[in-house]
């Protein structure tokens, strides 16, 4: 009821419409039912019964029925001049004449103001629906006098050919204008490429259609970019936000003094972490700009295609035309990668550790490992030897049992055995751990972690995680299968790094100790203790 009375106008308009004409009332009659009509719409309804012979009388004498809920009545008898209503029909029409409305009315009713149902442009009258008749019934009308909807005379002027004063009818698709037919026979169109408004129609919604496809298809494209993009930036807020946590929790079981170091290490890691949030931020405006546009593009052109009548289409198609150009030479791609910068926060940290000591050492250890765990500070150095029982044919051992060779006599026959890993003696369980192993650059080689010591080489036990470069080519390998690193280069000197706390077994290239790189990062779901091994 609120919305109703909010709304007036458009109450007045629904309930004052004859269900016949849908136009609003003009003399309304009501039937005993309470249903009111126009009166000529009403009595056209029971003369066209009678003229089609439909229905004899019951036995109660009525053989008409109401058009709304079918009740019967005896006909025009029946019918009884609403005095009210006629009254607020008036009133109503008097306020639709108000200055300032903007109701195309009938220029063919004489007795009093009609809203026009249609517009004739080869008459130039806008008719209601009694006078809009002929139009409809007659054929040559039909063919010869195309029809509207409700436009203003003044409007009309907008329709016709400044230069001959005709009815604008074609499309010049070489001047992308509207034409008359003087223009298209004998003026400056008569050797273009010209078509009816009906057949241009067609042709632009075509390739309108076509081109809206790819908007579509971009908008889409941006709206996936925006929701993965909104995605990571949520995930590294939550990275960030537990990365404090622990850094927090670690230095609250440090010495008092060490209230300025901690100040310090919360400040540094809240401004990488807000140098990474404006980065997100920055690309999100961007995505978000490019999808406004796309979508702007999308509901112009679709605007458009929803346009029956040609010359409001032409207009609508011409205004949407440069927006769907645009979108559809937009460029999408997906935004850079933003990262903590590890290597400048472990730099800042370690410049303040001269000022923290004894109990401090531990908590900074610890507070460097969360935020890089492949930092020199952080884990638990592990001083490996590879097991003399693990090695395989034509290899050997330097005599620290640190570095492994191949016999130089029978290099080439090494290389077409079949490969096999060669085990430390040291495994590993629980806690957090780090080494380093210098690979050869000319062949290829496997870095990782086995749950079981192997002793017979002659089965692969498919118990293998790591890391294996065949050529120039780094994969990542676990049991099951073998994924392809792209855009990262084999390294000669490999950093890794088990954290057993979090079941990953991760991979840095440290040929630069100056800029160390992640090469990627497996969940370890091995069980058992956890042997490290190089396979040559």
């Amino acid at each position: 009821e609120r919305m109703a009375l909010s709304q007036p106008e458009e109450f007045f308009q629904e309930e004052l419409t004859c269900p016949v004409c849908l136009q609003t009332l003009v003399d309304p009659a009501s039937l005993p039912c309470g249903h009111s009509f126009c009166f000529t719409c009403i009595q056209a309804v029971v003369e066209s019964k009678k003229v089609g012979g439909a229905g004899a009388a019951g036995e109660d004498g009525k053989a008409h029925s109401c058009p709304e809920c079918r009740s019967k009545h005896s006909g025009l008898g029946a019918l009884q001049r609403n005095v009210k209503l006629c009254n607020i029909v008036d009133r109503f029409r008097a306020a639709d004449r108000r200055p300032g409305s903007t109701a195309v009315l009938c220029d063919m009713c004489l007795d009093g103001p009609t809203s026009a149902l249609k517009t004739c442009l080869k008459c130039e009258i806008s008719m209601c629906a009694a006078h809009l008749q002929p139009h409809l019934s007659t054929p040559a009308l039909i063919r010869t006098h195309p029809l509207a909807e409700p436009t203003a005379a003044r409007d009309l002027a907008s329709r016709k050919c400044p230069e001959h004063g005709k009815l604008l009818e074609y499309y010049c698709y070489a001047d992308r204008a509207c034409a008359c037919v003087s223009c298209a026979i004998e003026g400056p169109h008569r050797q273009h490429n010209m078509r009816s408004f009906p057949t241009a129609r067609k042709e632009l919604v075509k390739g309108l259609e076509g081109d809206l496809q790819e908007v579509s298809a971009k908008l889409q494209r941006s709206k996936e970019l925006l929701a993965a993009e909104t995605t990571r930036q949520e995930a590294a807020r939550a990275a960030g936000a537990e990365l404090q946590q622990k850094a927090e929790a670690q230095l609250e079981e440090a010495m008092q003094a060490a209230a300025r170091y901690k100040a310090q290490v919360l400040g540094i890691l809240v401004g990488e972490q807000q140098r990474q949030d404006a980065a997100f931020q920055d690309e999100l405006r961007a995505l978000t700009a490019r999808a406004e546009e796309l979508r702007g593009a999308q509901s112009a052109g679709q605007e458009a295609l929803a346009e029956e009548e040609p010359f409001l289409f032409i207009q609508k198609f011409l205004a949407a035309e440069r927006a769907v150009a645009a979108a559809k030479v937009m460029r999408l791609c997906q935004p850079a990668a933003h990262r903590l910068d590890t290597a400048k926060l472990v730099k800042e940290l370690e410049g303040g550790c001269t000022q923290a000591q004894g109990e401090l050492t531990r908590g900074l250890r610890a507070l460097l490992t969360l935020v890089n765990p492949a930092s020199p500070g952080g884990g638990v150095p592990a001083q490996l030897t590879f097991d003399k029982q693990t090695l395989g044919p034509d290899m050997r051992l330097s005599p620290n049992l640190k570095t492994l060779y191949h016999t130089s006599l029978n290099r080439k026959k090494a290389l077409k055995i079949r490969r096999h890993p060669v085990l430390c003696t040291q495994s590993f369980s629980t806690g957090m751990h780090h080494w380093q192993v210098e690979v050869p650059t000319a062949c290829g080689w496997t870095v990782g972690v086995t749950s079981k010591q192997q002793t017979d080489f002659t089965t692969n036990s498919r118990m293998e995680l790591g890391l294996q470069c065949i050529g120039s080519q780094l994969y990542s390998v676990r049991p099951e299968c073998m994924t392809p690193i792209l855009g990262r280069a084999s390294p000669s000197k490999l950093g890794v790094c088990l954290d057993t706390s979090r079941a990953a077994l991760s991979f840095y290239d440290e040929t630069n100790s100056q800029s160390k790189r992640e090469l990627c990062t497996l969940q370890v779901g091995l069980s058992g203790p956890l042997f490290p091994f190089v396979t040559p």
